[in-house]
């Protein structure tokens, strides 16, 4: 998975927190499961996600142009909430990245 530049995950009834936990980045190139992830799409969000782990995960993955990573960052992230409530705060965060070049889209 290390050329992986799309995530597109949807529609998953397994799908569980290990996921986002496992695609938190937190540390260098050689440690980190997708180095090269630029899009997340997530779709069909379940009652069994814990938005929180969403949000720091896509928090970890997010850095100016300008700052110096050996990772890329996401330069895209879209997800469908389907009757899922996104935090105040981390819509407000999503916002000040999009004024840093974050491409974000909520459905």
């Amino acid at each position: 998975m290390w050329s992986l530049v799309k995530l597109d995950i949807g529609n998953l009834e397994c799908l569980d927190n290990h996921l986002f936990d496992a695609l938190h980045y937190c540390g260098t190139y050689s440690q980190h499961l997708v180095p090269k992830l630029t899009t997340l799409l997530l779709t069909a969000i379940l009652d069994s996600i814990n938005e929180n782990r969403i949000a720091s995960m896509i928090k970890s993955w997010w850095w100016t142009d300008d700052e110096l990573h050996t990772v890329s960052h996401f330069k895209r992230v879209s997800i469908d909430l389907w009757g899922w409530a996104l935090d105040v705060s981390m819509e407000k965060w999503l916002e000040h990245c999009h004024q840093e070049g974050l491409v974000w889209t909520l459905s």
